[in-house]
């Protein structure tokens, strides 16, 4: 339960970015949920492979190092996502808002037909 608030919280996060950046934010929030849930998955995967090897190929119980690899993945693969998004420039480059400001459209233009 608590992982779904994470993810929730994470993705309101994602959307502000964006929006401040003047973009849709849909598909990086559905990036960030499906990163999660991959990296949690592939994360988990990875522990069960090596606590393997250790143990000399006898799977054990599946434990709290599972557990915390699986989240230390999950965090990485959101952590990307967030970088991605970051690195994408402003919609519009010359309107562009510093970290906390909401994004100001530009003004119309009453010469340009196309202006909003």
């Amino acid at each position: 339960m608590l992982e779904i608030i994470f993810i929730w919280m994470l993705c309101k996060s994602m959307g502000k970015l964006l929006r401040r950046k003047g973009r849709n934010p849909l598909f990086f929030q559905i990036m960030v949920v499906l990163a999660w849930f991959m990296g949690e998955f592939g994360g988990a995967i990875v522990a069960a492979v090596v606590i393997a090897i250790q143990n000399g190929g006898v799977e054990g119980e599946i434990g709290v190092a599972h557990y915390l690899s699986a989240i230390a993945a999950a965090l990485a693969a959101v952590g990307v996502v967030f970088l991605i998004a970051r690195l994408l420039p402003s919609a519009y480059p010359e309107f562009a808002q510093g970290a906390g400001d909401e994004f100001i459209r530009p003004p119309a233009d009453p010469n340009n037909p196309y202006s909003p």
